[in-house]
């Protein structure tokens, strides 16, 4: 087993591990694996923790962000139509914005917005923001 999916089996194992003992037992496990490893093996186990930490904090950052882009489009779902936003404003079905939004599995990738695509949202956003100011200013 190389070192990556060494650390990969021990992520694994401590996300798992629930009880006191069970993270003292881990915390065995690490220090033995440490213990038995050469010292240009410990650089590559080092190299590779290091890399699947990166990967864990990119994936947890996207979580993250995927979380509060639906958590503010939920707070207005009912108030916009998104399926007026993905016609109008993305060209695409109003499916399209839902499985962005909702994170969904699709041909085994989960469907995110793109940079670009998360400032069109956001201008599409305030251009009815806009429209909606323009409607009730000219009502007043």
């Amino acid at each position: 087993m190389n070192a990556i999916d060494e650390i990969k089996k021990m992520k694994e194992d401590f996300r798992l591990a629930k009880t006191p003992e069970a993270l003292a037992e881990m915390d065995k496990r690490m220090a033995d694996l440490v213990a038995s490893k050469t010292e240009t093996e410990r650089k590559e186990l080092a190299e590779a923790f290091v890399s699947d930490g990166k990967s864990t904090l990119k994936a947890a950052r996207e979580l993250s962000e995927y979380v509060s882009i639906k958590r503010q489009i939920d707070e207005i779902s009912d108030i916009v139509s998104l399926s007026y936003i993905s016609r109008h404003y993305f060209n695409k079905s109003r499916h399209w914005l839902y499985h962005r939004l909702k994170g969904t599995l699709v041909n085994g990738k989960i469907m995110r917005f793109s940079d670009e695509e998360r400032q069109q949202l956001s201008d599409a956003l305030a251009d009815i923001g806009r429209k909606i100011q323009k409607t009730a200013k000219s009502i007043a």
